[in-house]
């Protein structure tokens, strides 16, 4: 039993992190001669990640260019991930007639004034989550993306996996019968520095702008909707206006009930508290699945039916990164002429942050408003 255990285990990791290497590793697809030139604002740590990565696997896109406040740090990073050209700011980068579409991982708070930029020179936008930092800056900057017939698309990476996309199809389906009740937390451990921007209110710092927009838009998701109200919210402050951890209970249509729970409080000796969860009750079955966040490194989803009946279902797919999947959406719609995506369309990305804005104020904090940069 003990070598059985020994050889599943080993498997397991071996599965495991191949998926991680798949999401962390470079490569060098050539390129087609149409492919999407993308220009980066902001040398940020998710870039590599989320951007950088996926297109190297890609033929349909290059990332062209990037910006920085700091231009040192701006040739670093472009002499390390082998992007071709450093512009001298945000604008110049935006202006450019070389770059095709620009993805934005700038602070929060400095979300709404560079996509509203972009927008005004015509370049489509992959616009880091949250879109912005409240309901109102949401509504006037899809309203000009629109007016202006400009692709802007946040994001939501998971949200484009395969995994999650079959959890939405199973609800929708009415296999676990008319639903109940929805639950989503995740948790990560305090790894973040007091000056870490995550903290800073005046960049649109909190655990609900962070970690909690993943859970405020799956729930939103899974119940099929805005809330109608949210019954209580209750955080765990890092300072007077910045919460580190938060829970809320809420109410949606159909009479739904929902929790959501995020914070940066959670243990590296409690590793189960670190994998995200997602629990939907029905009058007929109950669906639990785990890592909805990666499923592309690990996830399992689980539906346990009133009558005892149990299945469990995996979806990996092609196998990429959740990031590939968003990359390849937004090459999609680029290429189709589409303004936004069926999977997180423009009312999704507004519905989030007012219901970010509503714990907030049911938590007795002030929803966060955007900066305008003096030195881009």
């Amino acid at each position: 039993v003990g070598r059985r255990f020994q050889a599943s285990s080993k498997r397991l990791n071996m599965f495991i992190g191949g998926r991680i290497w798949s999401v962390i590793r470079p490569s060098n697809e050539s390129k087609n001669e149409d492919a999407i030139r993308i220009g980066i604002l902001g040398a940020a740590n998710i870039a590599p990640l989320a951007l950088i990565n996926p297109a190297s696997q890609m033929r349909s896109v290059r990332v062209t260019g990037v910006a920085a406040r700091d231009p040192a740090k701006a040739q670093e990073f472009a002499r390390k991930h082998n992007i071709e050209q450093v512009f001298s700011d945000y604008q110049t980068l935006i202006n450019d007639p070389n770059i095709d579409a620009v993805y934005i991982p700038l602070p929060n708070g400095l979300h709404y004034e560079w996509t509203i930029k972009a927008i005004e020179a015509g370049k489509p936008v992959l616009l880091e989550k949250p879109c912005t930092c409240n309901g109102d800056e949401a509504k006037e900057l899809f309203v000009l993306a629109r007016s202006k017939k400009v692709l802007v698309m946040e994001a939501f990476h998971a949200r484009f996996h395969p995994a999650n996309l079959r959890v939405k199809e199973i609800i929708d389906a009415g296999e676990i019968g008319r639903i109940q009740s929805v639950s989503v937390r995740a948790s990560f451990p305090p790894v973040f520095r007091d000056d870490d921007i995550r903290y800073n209110f005046k960049l649109g710092g909190g655990i609900l702008m962070d970690l909690g927009c993943y859970t405020c838009s799956f729930i939103r998701f899974f119940a099929g909707g805005n809330p109608l109200e949210i019954t209580r919210a209750t955080p765990t402050l890092k300072s007077e206006q910045v919460d580190q951890g938060m829970i809320a209970d809420m109410k949606f249509p159909s009479d739904v009930s929902g929790t959501i729970e995020a914070n940066f409080l959670g243990s590296f000796f409690r590793p189960t508290q670190l994998i995200p969860t997602l629990e939907i009750k029905g009058d007929a079955g109950t669906l639990n699945m785990t890592n909805w966040m990666m499923p592309n490194v690990y996830h399992s989803i689980n539906i346990t039916m009133k009558d005892g009946t149990k299945r469990s279902e995996q979806r990996y797919e092609e196998g990429w990164s959740t990031y590939r999947y968003q990359l390849e959406e937004f090459v999609r719609l680029y290429r189709s002429n589409k303004l936004e995506s069926d999977v997180v369309p423009h009312s999704d990305s507004i519905g989030n942050m007012e219901t970010i804005d509503s714990i907030y104020q049911a938590a007795g904090l002030q929803p966060r408003t955007s900066v305008n940069s003096s030195n881009p």
